[in-house]
C-alpha cells in the first residue's frame, strides 16, 4: 500500500507540465468543475486500513515490488531496530452501511417481549468481504484500487488534487495502533492535517491499551480539518470503564483550537456500540 503516492511520487518538471497545459481538455475547464472530477475520481470512498509487522531478516523476502512498501520508525515510538511495518487497504464494499446501522441503532423496534426486532449485525460481519482482503497474503481487485496514477499525470492536477485524497475519504482502521503507525510512519504533516473522518475498530481493547494511555495526545492533534471520528467497540459486555479510556482518546480531538465537542451517541448494548465525535464547522 502506498497512500504516500500523493507526495512522494515524482512529478512532471515545469516545463513538462507547462506544455501539457494547453493541450488538456480536463485543466481547460473551470476549477469548481476540475474539483468535481477530482472528487470522483479519489474520494467518496471508505478506506479499510490495517498494518502487518515484518521484522528485518524478513525483509530479503518481502520488500520486493509485489509484497510493497514497508515503513520504519526511525524515533522508535512503536518499532524496534529489527521491526518494519506494512499498510494494507481496500475500498468498503458497503459503504453507507455504517449510517443505516447508526439509524437504526437509535431508533429501535422493541418486539412485545423486549428484545430489538431490527438488531444491526456487529461491525465485523457487516463488512466481512472487506476485511477479507486486509492480510499480507491477499490482493485486491482492481475495483478495490485507489486511482493513484491519476496524481501522475501532470504538476498542475497533483498540485490542486493530491490532498483531496485525504479531505474526501473515510479512514477506517482495524485497530487502534494501526491509526496510531499510520499517521505517524505512513503521512507527512500536510496529509495527516488534511484527514476529516476516521474510524477505529477496537478489535482487541485489551492489546490496544497501552497505545490509548501512552500516545492520545499527542497522535491525534493538530488535525485541523477532522470533522468525524468513530469508536466502534465490538463487545458491549465489556467494562465499560475500557472503553470510556478510549473514549477519552477521541476526546483529545476536541482541543484542536476552534473545535467544540458537540455530542456522543451510544448504541444499545446488543448493537454495535459506536462513540460519534462530530465537530462543528
Amino acid at each position: 500500500m502506498d497512500l504516500q503516492a500523493s507526495e512522494e511520487t515524482p512529478t512532471p518538471t515545469e516545463s513538462e507540465a507547462s506544455e501539457a497545459t494547453p493541450e488538456s481538455p480536463l485543466l481547460a475547464l473551470p476549477p469548481e468543475l476540475r474539483t468535481r472530477i477530482y472528487h470522483y475520481v479519489l474520494g467518496g470512498h471508505n478506506i479499510h486500513i490495517s498494518s502487518h509487522m515484518v521484522l528485518h531478516e524478513d525483509l530479503r523476502v518481502m520488500n520486493t515490488p509485489s509484497y510493497g512498501h514497508t515503513y520504519w520508525d526511525n524515533t522508535q515510538r512503536f518499532l524496534t531496530r529489527e521491526q518494519r511495518v506494512r499498510f494494507f487497504y481496500t475500498l468498503c464494499d458497503v459503504p453507507h452501511d455504517d449510517d443505516e446501522a447508526y439509524k437504526q441503532s437509535c431508533n429501535p423496534r422493541i418486539g412485545k417481549k423486549g428484545q430489538h426486532s431490527n438488531a444491526v449485525a456487529p461491525y465485523r460481519e457487516r463488512h466481512a468481504t472487506c476485511l477479507k482482503h486486509l492480510g499480507p497474503f491477499t490482493s485486491n481487485s482492481s475495483q478495490d484500487n485507489l486511482h493513484l496514477q491519476f496524481l501522475r499525470t501532470c504538476r498542475q492536477i497533483h498540485q490542486e488534487a493530491a490532498l483531496m485524497l485525504y479531505t474526501d475519504n473515510t479512514f477506517s482502521f482495524l485497530r487502534e495502533k494501526d491509526a496510531l503507525h499510520f499517521l505517524e510512519l505512513a503521512l507527512h504533516r500536510r496529509q495527516k492535517r488534511a484527514l476529516r473522518s476516521i474510524v477505529l475498530f477496537e478489535d482487541d481493547i485489551e492489546e490496544n491499551r497501552y497505545y490509548a494511555k501512552a500516545h492520545a495526545s499527542k497522535d491525534f492533534q493538530n488535525m485541523l480539518k477532522l470533522k468525524e471520528a468513530v469508536l466502534i467497540r465490538p463487545d458491549p459486555e465489556e467494562d465499560p470503564y475500557v472503553y470510556r479510556n478510549l473514549a477519552e482518546e477521541l476526546e483529545e480531538l476536541s482541543k484542536v483550537p476552534e473545535k467544540a465537542w458537540e455530542a456522543v451517541y451510544d448504541y444499545y448494548c446488543d448493537h454495535p456500540d459506536l462513540a460519534d465525535v462530530s465537530f462543528d464547522e
